[in-house]
């Protein structure tokens, strides 16, 4: 991975937006005042790829004074391919961490990975090849920082990071898988071990001592048996038929039997019910029904004729009040007339003097007085007639009801005694029948039982056949069933069996796999191979630095996992030391040494260049000899990293390198580059 351009926005000291350029760069040194904001642009390429600063914990530390957010952007290459990575960190809201990570074709972006905060740190990590602690301890050595690997790290922290460098959590993942193949193979072996025994066991429990041959044989005897039975059957066939008829034709003679003895039975409580003297007392009832009847019919022609009299004098009542009535209206007109003074003679039709008006008006009073008094005569008569037909219609219904009442029970009484007739006649009639049918009853008994028992007699052998036949159809039934069983568990038995041996050789093959896989096999040899190989290429960078130091990295097996641990030896001094033994200046030596040496090896083994080294100061710890070896080493060392990127205040360093100078200032309007 080489910088190409960074472009920060309102980040730590730079204010408002600024594009630091590394194109065409191999070696850039950047120079200012303290607190410039130097390492600031080195914190800006850890933000943008990391999202990580020198500030653990604070990311809101990276967003400038008063400014609301911030932003980086980085162009960048990885071999011949090109991509821009940009990160914004809020102060406020709901997404206060964004980043996006996408890829140039042709003059296209197009999004590389998954577009959040997390996925482009991950994506940064394997386009890279490093994740951030090892790119701090190896390629990116920040100001203060520089005994990363060799003081800050525990052993066993040593060891992850190489382990991450080896891609030995392959190793791990692959043991992991495998143990839980080996168990799954287990289990599924113990499991077709189990299934064997229980087929086994099944197989034992069932019985395959069946005779079959004899079970056949019997079937067939039995069969040939049955047929002879239904041969001589058909062969008095017409015989019972016959009887068959026989016996249909007496059980119909039976049904008429019990018929005739169930109505002889119901003749004699008929007649028991009605003796000689009920018998006279009926008769005498009806001759005496008859009679009234006829008396019933002279009254009621009686009431009729009066009915019809009374209906026509009520008619001629009725008549006289309707003149009396217009009679009296036409008095009163001419009385009102009269009252009125237009009185006129009736002859001559000349006025009348007062005195024949009085006279007429006397003479028109009278009249309708008298008519009055004939309409009320009349009146009273019509009343009377109306009273006297509205009681001969009373006694009329009244003696019409008596008589249907009489007529009804007369009727009545003629029907029983018709009845009694008619059962006297059957009873007469059927007498010899019914005795026939009781004397009857005994022999159609004796023919029901003869035709039940010769038919009884071939079903009773047939339902014994029949009989025998099912069970033996059973257990020729079972026996098949115990044979399919057999053969079902026979199959399954070799499946099992197959099964166990399958299953044993995956337990033998994940077993070695994950012996292999082991923390302390395959993986710990090639992790001591490693470092070995390690301390080598930091041995050939103190020889080139003409150090005189030896440096050694030993492997501890002390726990589960390798612990490595750093010793020197320096000069004469026969026994390695450890190194906290030794001087700032020299830890600082050391520090380079072991961060050049695994930067050389992640060159030489990483398909992807690392295209960057990191050192934020550290220079002035060394001796003017020191230096002037450390200086030539890593203008060698640009030419495998492609970018050196540095921070010094020493002119010689700047001198030395041949480097591309970069000047920070820093005013009250926040950091700049000067041009």
């Amino acid at each position: 991975m080489r910088p190409i351009k960074v472009e920060v926005h309102d980040f730590m000291s730079w204010a408002g937006s600024h594009v630091i350029d590394f194109e065409d760069k191999s070696v850039v040194v950047l120079i200012g005042d303290t607190g410039a904001g130097k390492s600031s642009i080195l914190d800006s390429i850890l933000f943008v790829l990391y999202g990580e600063t020198r500030v653990q914990n604070d990311l809101d530390a990276v967003i400038r004074r008063g400014a609301k957010s911030t932003t980086v952007a980085m162009l960048f290459d990885v071999g011949a391919r090109r991509f821009r990575c940009e990160r914004t960190r809020a102060n406020a809201g709901t997404r206060r961490s964004v980043a996006s990570l996408v890829e140039l074709v042709d003059g296209q972006e197009r999004a590389f990975g998954a577009q959040s905060v997390n996925g482009v740190t991950q994506s940064i990590t394997d386009l890279v090849g490093l994740d951030l602690h090892t790119f701090l301890a190896t390629v990116y050595m920040r100001q203060g920082d520089s005994s990363r690997f060799t003081a800050d790290m525990t052993p066993a922290q040593r060891r992850e990071m190489l382990a991450s460098v080896l891609s030995l959590d392959i190793y791990e993942n692959v043991h992991k898988v495998a143990r839980e193949r080996l168990r799954a193979a287990e289990l599924a072996q113990a499991g077709a071990v189990r299934a064997v025994e229980s087929i086994k066991q099944q197989l034992a429990e069932l019985d395959f001592n069946i005779d079959v041959e004899d079970l056949e044989n019997s079937e067939r005897d039995l069969t040939r048996a049955r047929q002879d039975i239904l041969q001589n059957v058909s062969k008095h066939e017409h015989a019972w038929r016959a009887v068959h008829e026989l016996s249909l034709a007496t059980a119909r003679l039976q049904e008429h039997a019990s018929a005739l003895v169930s109505l002889g039975d119901r003749i004699d409580n008929t007649v028991r019910k009605y003796d000689a003297r009920k018998l006279a007392t009926m008769e005498r009832y009806v001759r005496e029904a008859e009679k009234k009847r006829a008396d019933y019919e002279r009254e009621s022609a009686a009431l009729q004729v009066a009915h019809s009299r009374l209906q026509e004098q009520s008619a001629q009542a009725s008549a006289q009040i309707a003149h009396a009535k217009q009679q009296i209206a036409q008095y009163e007109e001419a009385l009102s007339k009269l009252k009125d003074g237009d009185g006129f003679c009736d002859v001559c039709g000349s006025p009348l003097d007062a005195q024949s008006v009085e006279h007429s008006r006397k003479h028109i009073q009278d009249n309708i007085a008298s008519m009055s008094a004939q309409s009320a005569s009349a009146s009273a008569q019509a009343d009377f007639l109306q009273s006297a037909v509205k009681d001969i219609q009373r006694r009329k219904a009244l003696r019409d009801t008596e008589n249907e009442e009489s007529e009804r029970r007369a009727q009545q009484v003629k029907q029983v005694m018709q009845d009694l007739q008619q059962v006297q006649a059957v009873r007469d009639a059927e007498h010899a029948n019914i005795q026939a049918a009781r004397h009857f009853d005994h022999f159609a008994n004796g023919i029901d039982w003869q035709v039940a028992s010769g038919e009884g007699n071939a079903t009773s052998k047939l339902a014994d056949i029949d009989a025998q036949l099912w069970d033996i159809q059973h257990q020729l039934s079972a026996a098949e069933t115990v044979r399919q069983r057999g053969t079902e568990l026979s199959a399954k038995l070799a499946e099992y069996e197959q099964e166990v041996t399958q299953s044993a050789l995956k337990v033998s093959s994940w077993n070695l796999i994950a012996q292999a896989a082991h923390p302390g096999g395959v993986a710990m040899e090639l992790f001591t191979n490693y470092v070995g190989v390690l301390a080598e290429s930091c041995n050939q960078v103190a020889a080139q630095l003409d150090l005189d130091m030896s440096i050694h990295l030993e492997v501890e097996h002390t726990t589960k996992q390798p612990q490595v641990k750093i010793r020197v030896i320096a000069g004469d001094d026969p026994e390695a030391r450890d190194y906290s033994s030794f001087s700032g200046g020299e830890r600082f030596q050391i520090d380079l040494i072991v961060r050049l040496g695994m930067s050389n090896l992640l060159v030489e083994q990483s398909t992807t260049p690392i295209g960057l080294l990191v050192i934020d100061e550290g220079y002035d710890t060394l001796d003017p000899d020191r230096m002037d070896h450390v200086l030539g080493l890593l203008q060698r060392v640009s030419e495998h990293f492609g970018l050196v990127l540095t921070i010094s205040h020493n002119p010689e360093v700047w001198e030395q390198l041949n480097a591309n100078i970069m000047s920070i200032v820093k005013d009250s309007n926040g950091s700049r580059q000067l041009s």
